[in-house]
C-alpha cells in the first residue's frame, strides 16, 4: 500500500464513529478495498497500455486506407461523370454538325446569316473535340459555300434595290409629266380664255394701252409681236400687239387694220371686207359702188410681172375706184408709177378726192 493512502487511512481512523459521517465510511470502505487489489490493478493497467499501444497502429492504418479508398472513390465517381457528361456533349455536338450538314441552305438575307453562324459553331466544335474533326472538311466547304450565296444575295440585293430606285423614278417622272401636263392644260385653258377675250376675226391688231400685263405676257407667249406704229386715226406713233398672219409683214398688217378703223368712221362706207388671196386687201362699198385700197410694203416692186398683173386686175375690177397704201413715204412715187398711191398720213386726203366727198362731214 503507498504511503498516501496508508496516512489517509490512519488519518481516518482518528475520528470517532460519531464524527464520521456515512459517505466518509464508504469511502474508506473502498479505499481499503482497492488498496488490497492495488498489485492486480497494477498488472492489468500495464497489460492494456502494452495492449493498446500494439494496436492503435494497424487500426490507423486502416483508417487511413478507408480514408484513401473513398477519396479514390469519390474521384473515380466524378471522373465517370466527366466523361459521361463529355460524351453527351460530343454526342449533342455531333447531331447539331450532322443538322447542319444535312439542312438545305436557303437563298434568303435573313436566313443566311444564321445559318453561317451556325457552321461556324459546328467548325468550333469539331476543332475542340477530336473525334468530330472528321466533319471539319465538310463544315469548311458549306461554310464556302455559304459566303458564296451571302456574296450573291448582297449583290442581287444591290440590284433589286437599283432597280427598286429606278422603278420609283420612272414613276415620279411620270407623275410630275402627268403634273405638268395637267398645269400646262390648265395654263392653255386660261391662256385661251385671255386670248379668246382679245381676238376676233378681224382683230389681228391690239392696242398696249387697253391691254393687262396679264395680257401683254399672253400675247407675247401666243407669238404676238410688239411694234410701234404711226396710226391713221391718233395720227401718231402708237405701242401695238401684232398676230402674224400668213407671209405678211407686222407693218402691213398693222396699216391694213389702221386703215380699216378708218373707215369704218367714214359715214355711207360699208361691207369692209379683209382679203388674205388675189383680191386687194380692203374692199368696201360707198354709193353703191364697190371700192377697193392695197397695202404695200415695197415687196412687189421686185416682182414687176406680178406687179402689174396686180395693177391690170384692180383696174379691172375697180376702175378708178381703189388706190395703193404704203407703209413707207419713200414708196410712194415707185408706186405712183403703176397707179394711184397715198401714204398713211394722206390717206383720208386722197380717199375724199377717189370718193368725191368730204370725209370730214
Amino acid at each position: 500500500m503507498s504511503f498516501r493512502l496508508k496516512e489517509d487511512l490512519l488519518n481516518k481512523e482518528k475520528l470517532t464513529d460519531s464524527e464520521t459521517p456515512f459517505p466518509a465510511i464508504v469511502l474508506i470502505v473502498i479505499t481499503v478495498a482497492l488498496a488490497s487489489y492495488e498489485d492486480r490493478i497494477s498488472l492489468f493497467l500495464e497489460k492494456l497500455e502494452y495492449a493498446l499501444l500494439n494496436s492503435v497502429l494497424p487500426i490507423l492504418l486502416l483508417v487511413l486506407l478507408i480514408v484513401a479508398i473513398i477519396i479514390l472513390l469519390i474521384s473515380l465517381v466524378k471522373h465517370l461523370k466527366l466523361l459521361k457528361r463529355e460524351r453527351n456533349e460530343i454526342a449533342s455536338e455531333k447531331r447539331h454538325i450532322e443538322n447542319i450538314l444535312d439542312q438545305e441552305l436557303l437563298y434568303s438575307d435573313i436566313t443566311i446569316e444564321d445559318d453561317i453562324t451556325l457552321i461556324n459553331l459546328g467548325i468550333e466544335a469539331a476543332n475542340t473535340y477530336p473525334r468530330l474533326k472528321k466533319f471539319l472538311p465538310e463544315l469548311k466547304e458549306k461554310l464556302r459555300t455559304a459566303k458564296r450565296m451571302q456574296h450573291q444575295i448582297k449583290e442581287d440585293e444591290i440590284v433589286d434595290e437599283r432597280e427598286k430606285r429606278k422603278n420609283e423614278i420612272a414613276w415620279e417622272v411620270r407623275r410630275l409629266k402627268e403634273e405638268r401636263r395637267r398645269l400646262d392644260f390648265n395654263e392653255e385653258r386660261r391662256k385661251q380664255k385671255i386670248l379668246s377675250g382679245l381676238e376676233n376675226d378681224i382683230n389681228n391688231v391690239l392696242i398696249k394701252k387697253n391691254l393687262t400685263e396679264e395680257q401683254i405676257k399672253v400675247l407675247l407667249e401666243a407669238e404676238y409681236v410688239q411694234v410701234n406704229e404711226f396710226d391713221i386715226i391718233e395720227k401718231k406713233i402708237i405701242p401695238v400687239f401684232i398676230k402674224k398672219v400668213l407671209k405678211h409683214s407686222p407693218s402691213h398688217i398693222f396699216l391694213v387694220w389702221s386703215a380699216r378703223r378708218f373707215l369704218e368712221t367714214i359715214k355711207g362706207i360699208g361691207r369692209i371686207e379683209e382679203n388674205l388671196t388675189r383680191d386687194a386687201d380692203l374692199v368696201f362699198d360707198y354709193n353703191k359702188e364697190r371700192y377697193a385700197i392695197e397695202v404695200e410694203t415695197g415687196t412687189l416692186l421686185e416682182k414687176k410681172k406680178q406687179l402689174e398683173s396686180k395693177v391690170k386686175y384692180m383696174n379691172d375690177i375697180y376702175p378708178d375706184r381703189w388706190i395703193f397704201l404704203v407703209t413707207n413715204r419713200n414708196l410712194v412715187p415707185k408706186y405712183r408709177k403703176y397707179g394711184p398711191t397715198t401714204q398713211r398720213i394722206n390717206l383720208e386726203k386722197n380717199l375724199k378726192k377717189m370718193l368725191k366727198i368730204d370725209i370730214r362731214n
